[in-house]
């Protein structure tokens, strides 16, 4: 497992070989500097930030398109797990949910996703949805404070282990200006391995990965 360090500005998990944090540059081990996290980072390889070639950055972020017209395929138990694999909107996603994007991993928009049962193989693994108040549509910093604290601090409590020792990837879904103005308030969570390029069997709820 590689190591990762945390920037102290922003709480962006960078890979160990870097010496500027990929998300605001500013150099290891320093606090902000306003100046340094206004110039334009460097991305040692493409970052994953609303859009998905992979994610570098502590967390990357999809947006999710409008609530109108989706069908809910997957079934569910009555304690409210994934039973049968199917399509579901992402803004239908709970906690604990695993799935697959039904586009591939290439794109910058999703609406619905193939939810498939955790026992079966799985490239991601929902841990955390807040939702945001309403109101107009949120600025990228509203959004991007929105994101931390609902996905930094909750990443322990669901899979045993801090974030910075982790061998597991986050990314999060928020609501297009569209979906917002149809009433989609929400920030997903999500969990999967570096660049989903290895999928996962089974829950990673309390497996201290």
């Amino acid at each position: 497992m590689a190591d990762r360090w945390v920037c102290r500005s922003c709480w962006s998990s960078n890979e160990d070989q870097w010496d500027k944090c990929l998300r605001c540059n500013v150099p290891r081990g320093a606090e902000a500097d306003p100046q340094a996290a206004s110039a334009p980072a460097v991305d040692p390889q493409p970052a994953w930030w609303r859009a998905i070639p992979m994610r570098f950055a502590w967390v990357g972020v999809v947006a999710v398109v409008g609530v109108v017209g989706a069908v809910t395929a997957a079934s569910r138990d009555d304690s409210g797990a994934i039973v049968g694999a199917g399509n579901l909107h992402i803004v239908d996603v709970r906690v604990g949910d695993c799935f697959d994007l039904n586009d591939g991993l290439d794109v910058e928009e999703v609406g619905e996703i193939r939810a498939i049962p955790c026992d079966e193989s799985h490239s991601f693994e929902a841990y955390a949805v807040t939702d945001l108040p309403a109101g107009p549509y949120p600025a990228r910093s509203t959004l991007d404070a929105e994101i931390d604290a609902a996905c930094l601090p909750s990443f322990e409590a669901y899979v045993g282990r801090d974030y910075e020792t982790s061998e597991l990837y986050v990314t999060t879904f928020e609501p297009t200006p569209e979906g917002w103005d149809e009433g989609d308030r929400g920030i997903l969570c999500v969990i999967s391995t570096f660049n989903a390029e290895t999928p996962l069997t089974g829950s990673i709820r309390d497996s201290g990965r």
